[in-house]
């Protein structure tokens, strides 16, 4: 089941199976009473609903800021080296649990979010039309111009020169 505005999934909807095999029951039987116990099992069923759903709310939110907040420490300082111990510990969580959850969030492992977080910087740049490609790459952290120009090359499926005068 989702939601069409923050697409919320929710897991485990075995968990719900359990109100729709009362309701097959009751409304097959139709015993004395079925039309209580079937507002009953609906009603039951929107209430364990509603707070899964919020509970989902929650966990979304603390998703998002902790990806926020990642971006925002990455972005402050491209030029870094990252060691992904350190961000991990930065954030209160071990080496292998911080990859679980970058890659789970974002869909990349930590070192790969991060450099391409140093690409849209690039873009960024390269939009803004004020930066020669050497002062692009340095500033987005790149050990050299080629580097650069094949990590972007890669990613982007095309040259930051040509990307430059599209």
């Amino acid at each position: 089941m989702m939601t069409s505005e923050n697409v919320i999934v929710i897991e485990k909807a075995k968990v719900f199976k359990k109100y729709f095999v009362e309701l097959e029951k009751e409304l097959s039987n139709q015993d004395k009473g079925f039309k209580t116990m079937v507002g009953n099992i609906i009603e039951n069923l929107f209430i364990e609903l509603h707070r899964h759903l919020s509970l989902r709310e929650q966990q979304i939110s603390i998703e998002d800021n902790f990806i926020e907040k990642l971006t925002q420490v990455v972005t402050q300082d491209l030029n870094k080296k990252w060691i992904i111990e350190d961000l991990a510990t930065e954030f209160g969580m071990g080496k292998t649990k911080f990859t679980y959850e970058v890659k789970k969030l974002t869909g990349y492992p930590p070192n790969s979010f991060i450099i391409n977080l140093k690409i849209e910087k690039a873009i960024e740049m390269i939009k803004s039309d004020n930066f020669s490609l050497s002062d692009i790459a340095f500033a987005c952290g790149f050990s050299s111009v080629q580097h650069f120009s094949a990590t972007f090359s890669q990613r982007i499926g095309t040259s930051p020169g040509n990307y430059q005068y599209k």
